[in-house]
């Protein structure tokens, strides 16, 4: 639970507060499943004053899908292969056992003596209550993603960077939302022109997908927010989709819009 973690003086908050920036997404990072982001304000005296919706949302980092089968790669492409086939593996293996577990409680089987407070903690996920923010760098994860989350039946949300924009007619197809963060990332493939990253929001909007920004480096960079808002503009995106983007669409993601955002 990422807003137990996050300390109520640090500078990071009021800095960010200055340059317009009210509210935000802290979330763990590290590993495949790292734990439950948490929407914070930016001004409290304790920690429980900063939640504003916890949890907010369940964060999976989806496995790498791209296999390097450059000659002397390490590790081997079959190496590659096998740890992502395992990750993912062991994704649905987790879902499978908590959703094992709904059923036995709500069975009345096992007693307090069974309580696993981790699938206690993602039952809300498999009954649509919690969102899973699924973090990816390029179109292959987005369209693995997409695919699990309709097996799994859960409510899908895609943040990330890099060519994500390649799969913008199945997100919107599906009605998934997009978090876009760091637009100053360089294009990820060779022949994708230098301003890929800063056209990606007008991209995004054309087809169709919901989408809001974020700017997750480190907290210390949380108050450059609304120059990714500006640069999408200079770049095509109209000013007020712009807005929105940093306003009420952000909020109707995590389903907090009727106290935030407009």
């Amino acid at each position: 639970r990422a807003h137990i973690a996050v300390n109520p003086d640090s500078e990071h908050l009021p800095v960010a507060r200055a340059n317009g920036i009210t509210a935000a997404l802290t979330m763990p990072s590290g590993g495949l499943v790292p734990g439950m982001a948490s929407l914070i304000r930016m001004d409290g005296w304790t920690t429980e004053d900063l939640v504003i919706e916890a949890p907010a949302a369940l964060v999976v980092n989806w496995p790498v899908m791209h296999i390097n089968r450059r000659e002397g790669a390490r590790p081997k492409p079959e190496e590659q292969v096998e740890r992502r086939d395992a990750q993912i593996r062991q994704l649905r293996e987790l879902f499978a056992t908590v959703r094992a577990y709904r059923k036995s409680r709500k069975e009345g089987r096992g007693g307090s003596a069974g309580l696993d407070l981790r699938s206690e903690a993602l039952i809300p996920v498999l009954d649509g209550e919690v969102p899973v923010l699924v973090t990816v760098r390029d179109v292959r994860q987005v369209q693995a993603a997409l695919d699990w989350a309709r097996t799994e039946g859960v409510q899908l949300i895609i943040g990330g960077t890099g060519d994500i924009w390649r799969a913008s007619a199945e997100l919107a197809a599906h009605s998934v939302p997009v978090i876009y963060w760091n637009s100053y990332n360089l294009p990820r493939r060779a022949d994708d022109a230098y301003d890929t990253g800063y056209t990606i929001p007008l991209k995004l909007f054309e087809a169709g997908v919901e989408f809001c920004f974020a700017h997750t480096s480190s907290p210390a960079f949380a108050r450059y927010l609304p120059e990714e808002a500006g640069r999408a503009v200079a770049y095509g995106l109209p000013h007020d989709e712009a807005l929105r983007a940093v306003t009420p669409n952000p909020a109707r993601i995590f389903g907090v819009d009727h106290r935030l955002g407009s």
